[in-house]
């Protein structure tokens, strides 16, 4: 900004200015951390004046940039980790996660700024230690059919209105829908989610936490342990991460908030139910090791990285839970180990819960024929990085692959689940911790991941994105 002073500002300015290095002669030369100014406190860019920014707290000057280069030298952006977004034209420190933000703001796209929704209701409060409660829910996934699926890169499928950077589907072998379980001992609250997406983001659970304190009037959020089954052919679009720049084609689509908006609002609703549902119940579990020794199920992803320390074929554990209501009758069937959703290849245009989702429905079809009544099956995804699903030795085609991973699973799952014994004596604890993982958290160093011929201005050489930032 530019202004004049009048002749009179300026020699009053003058003058003080000479009284105030006069006075300073018999100060210190070096003045203590005591008398130093103080530097205005800060959370945001915008807590500061226009001339600078919030850099580890405290406002800074910065300087106006045309390109990311014109910060170089400044303070602020050593081991070049300024940004010169298009919309600020103004050297701007970087976050990398949201712990480098405010308690009530987050880390989007290197610049910290204040949540968009506030959850300001109080958190659950039990009445103190008491009979266990179980509340289940069901609900149908609101999206349309169209919509792209997430998973693949540069998916190919049908044009739709409902797709953007992906293909888009034109069907589904089975609805996804939400299914939620809410485990109470009236001193603590866990509410597990089942999302039928390939994983689960903060932004999501966030947006539903807001949604059931419009209803409830309690804040959720800390409570909530959601599970995707990471299938391949569930919905995309939902991910805010680098928006309108076309970054979707990666494998989730471009960001469409009307598709998150109705994907919340289905999260919401069944937790909503679940916990309208809450009733006196028992729960048990049990577990079992090498599960699938014959490979039947699902086999080892990458055998190349067998021979690596601390590694192993793959992750052969299966973990069984069981909720019965006060007669010892099963009301739900909960089934937990790794399997990747990949049965159906990257042409495929049909929604679908893939390898997981054959699971989940032959566990509750089983249940139910065999004890003559509704039981609920959930299918927690475990560590599924490095397994594929099998069924091959049949030749199968992807439809039926998916149900005989279900049918397979059931026939070990079945024997187990009669012999697990439940309790209503259950204590209930949740806890929440936010892991980072940085460049800096895994050990690297800024040149392993640098390229400077980056041109992306609003992002550093090294930062965040890795091979996928520009």
């Amino acid at each position: 900004m530019n202004f004049r002073l009048p002749r009179t500002s300026i020699y009053h300015a003058l003058t003080a200015l000479i009284f105030f290095a006069l006075g300073n002669l018999a100060c210190s030369e070096k003045e203590t951390e005591d008398n130093a100014p103080k530097k205005p406190a800060c959370g945001y860019h915008s807590d500061c004046d226009p001339q600078e920014v919030c850099f580890k707290g405290s406002c800074e000057i910065s300087r106006l940039c045309v390109e990311r280069t014109n910060c170089e030298g400044l303070d602020i952006c050593a081991n070049e980790t300024c940004i010169c977004p298009n919309e600020a034209k103004k050297c701007l420190p970087v976050c990398e996660t949201d712990n480098d933000c405010p308690s009530d703001g987050h880390c989007i796209d290197g610049i910290c700024e204040p949540y968009p929704i506030s959850l300001d209701a109080p958190g659950y409060m039990g009445s103190g230690k008491g009979q266990l409660q179980v509340g289940i829910a069901t609900v149908d996934l609101d999206i349309p059919v169209g919509v792209s699926m997430a998973g693949y890169a540069m998916r190919r499928g049908p044009t739709t209105p409902y797709r953007r950077s992906l293909g888009g589907s034109n069907a589904w072998l089975d609805r996804p829908d939400v299914r939620v379980i809410v485990f109470d001992d009236q001193e603590e609250l866990l509410i597990l989610l089942r999302v039928p997406i390939p994983w689960s983001t903060d932004f999501m659970l966030a947006d539903t936490a807001y949604k059931v304190q419009q209803e409830l009037g309690i804040n959720v959020l800390e409570n909530i342990v959601s599970s995707s089954p990471h299938s391949h052919s569930h919905p995309a679009r939902f991910w805010h991460l680098v928006t309108d720049k076309y970054f979707g084609v990666f494998g989730y689509g471009e960001f469409s908030f009307e598709i998150f908006d109705r994907m919340t609002t289905s999260l919401a609703e069944a937790i909503i139910l679940a916990m309208n549902d809450r009733q006196p119940a028992k729960f048990g579990y049990s577990s079992l090791d090498n599960f699938d020794e014959e490979n039947l199920i699902y086999v080892d992803r990458r055998p190349e990285n067998d021979n690596l320390t601390g590694t192993y074929p793959k992750d052969d554990r299966l973990f069984i839970m069981r909720v019965d209501d006060m007669n010892n009758q099963p009301r739900a069937i909960l089934a937990h180990f790794g399997i990747h959703g990949t049965v159906f290849e990257l042409d495929n245009p049909i929604l679908s819960g893939d390898a997981g989702g054959g699971i989940e429905i032959e566990m509750t079809r089983g249940a139910g024929n065999k004890y003559k009544r509704p039981v609920t099956g959930f299918f927690i995804q475990g560590n599924a990085g490095d397994v594929s699903p099998a069924g091959t030795d049949k030749r199968h085609s992807a439809p039926e692959r998916v149900q005989l991973i279900g049918q397979r699973s059931w026939d070990v799952i079945e024997p187990i689940f009669d012999q697990i014994e439940t309790s209503a004596d259950i204590d209930v604890s949740v806890v929440s911790q936010r892991v980072e993982i940085t460049h800096t958290k895994l050990g690297y160093t800024a040149p392993e991941f640098y390229d400077a011929s980056a041109q992306c201005q609003d992002s550093a050489p090294y930062f965040r994105y890795g091979a996928f930032q520009c």
